[in-house]
């Protein structure tokens, strides 16, 4: 509570620092779509999800509307990105290309200069956890891991 959008990842992982991996996930799920803008904790958040989902992967811990959505993925998942073209090997992704647009075009009062769809694939078991209460069939991942990545426009041209 007080803590704005942008400071609440950083929040979250200082105040997550010590706790076991099934706390870490039961946080991480609850909290992780009201953050905004965590470009500059991209390092840091990489390395937390990481460790816990090395220690005790997500999955364990989704709720029935995520297992569901995880369950039904294909083994090799095409995923979509909406923000500026520098900002493209992010760390949320989606499965709805609609929603990528969306997010292309700006959201909670942020309008992404530069903006782009990106398309990619990633193996299923390559990811770390979804989310779907907000209906962006969220997918959160490590961008290392992508491959076949691509660039759009809005439009979906080519660029």
């Amino acid at each position: 509570m007080g803590v704005n959008s942008e400071d609440r990842a950083h929040e979250m992982l200082r105040l997550t620092q010590i706790v076991e991996t099934e706390v870490f996930w039961k946080v991480f799920h609850h909290c992780w779509s009201s953050f905004d803008d965590t470009w500059a904790l991209n390092r840091a958040l990489l390395q937390s999800l990481s460790f816990h989902n090395a220690e005790d992967p997500a999955r364990y811990h989704m709720d029935r509307k995520q297992a569901t959505f995880y369950n039904a993925l294909p083994d090799v998942i095409t995923v979509f990105r909406g923000c500026s073209k520098e900002r493209i090997r992010g760390m949320s992704w989606t499965t709805d290309v609609a929603v990528a647009e969306e997010f292309a075009r700006g959201h909670r009062g942020m309008s992404p200069s530069n903006h782009a769809v990106a398309q990619a694939r990633i193996p299923k078991s390559e990811i770390f956890t979804v989310l779907v209460h907000r209906e962006e069939r969220e997918i959160v991942l490590n961008p290392s891991e992508l491959s076949e990545i691509k660039k759009f426009g809005l439009v979906a041209a080519v660029l």
